[in-house]
Order: structure tokens, then C-alpha cells, then sequence
């Protein structure tokens, strides 16, 4: 499947955050367009017209509200303490979680299961792409380069 994910589910931002010394490194993926994930659920999942139509009105709600969000993230990001941002991963994470539920009620059992199984590709995925990133060199407060092991 190749619908982008975050840190807590189907679509949004992936933050993958990096410290070394006083530098910090964020990545940011683009807003996934919502025709292109609702197409990749539709030819997943085998959506009818009447679950196209309603998991396209979830997906708006949540893309709607994420992208206020990260609006607002981005304009105070530079004084975000660690506490902040992983409160607002868990804040995150509840919203994805509360979104996909909504989704799963759309689908049929057969559909559901998929759509389960897509889920847990997708945090296969993460997991695999977060063990790269945390042995990739990062740049350490002196400009060098550092090497996690």
C-alpha cells in the first residue's frame, strides 16, 4: 500500500526527530491529497459509492483539523520543549486512532480486516523506516558528523 503514514496511523506528517547537541533535524512528508488516499482505499478495500462518500467526508475531518494543527505547530516549533511534542504525538495519535475507528464502522468485517492489516503494514513501515533514521549520521552541535551505533 503506499498511502503515507505518521507516527500514529493512515495519513498526516511523519516527525522523526533527531538531537544531538543543540541541533534538531525535522523531516516533514507533504499532506497526503485526499483523492489519492481515498482511491487507495477504494482499490484496497473494494469501497461501494456509499463508503467512498463517507469515509471521504472522515478523511476531510481529519485532514481538516490536522492541517490547523500543523499550521500552528509550525509557527511555534522553534520553542517546543520535548514534553510539548510528545503530547501533542499522543494528541495525534488519539486523533488517528478515533479516525480509523470511524473508518473501520464504514467497512464491512471483510473490509475491516484488510483495513486492519493495511494498519499494521503501515506501522511495520514506520518501524523499519525509524530504526534507519536512528543509526543515519546526524550533525552534531560542532558541524561534524556522528555516527549512532
Amino acid at each position: 500500500m503506499t498511502i503515507q503514514s505518521n507516527s500514529a496511523g493512515v495519513t498526516g506528517l511523519n516527525f522523526q526527530s533527531q538531537t544531538s547537541g543543540s541541533t534538531q533535524v525535522k523531516k516533514h512528508r507533504p499532506q497526503p491529497n485526499l483523492d489519492q488516499l481515498l482511491n487507495q482505499l477504494t482499490a484496497d478495500l473494494n469501497l461501494t459509492d456509499d463508503q467512498k462518500t463517507q469515509i471521504s467526508q472522515i478523511l476531510q475531518n481529519y485532514l481538516g483539523q490536522n492541517q490547523s494543527n500543523d499550521q500552528a505547530d509550525n509557527n511555534s516549533s522553534a520553542t517546543q520543549s520535548t514534553s510539548d511534542m510528545q503530547s501533542k504525538r499522543a494528541e495525534m495519535q488519539s486523533k488517528m486512532s478515533q479516525m480509523n475507528d470511524a473508518i473501520k464502522k464504514v467497512l464491512t468485517s471483510d473490509q475491516a480486516t484488510k483495513f486492519q492489516t493495511l494498519l499494521e503494514q503501515i506501522q511495520a513501515d514506520r518501524a523499519q523506516r525509524q530504526q534507519q533514521t536512528l543509526s543515519a549520521p546526524t550533525i552534531n552541535s560542532n558541524g561534524g558528523v556522528d555516527f549512532l551505533s
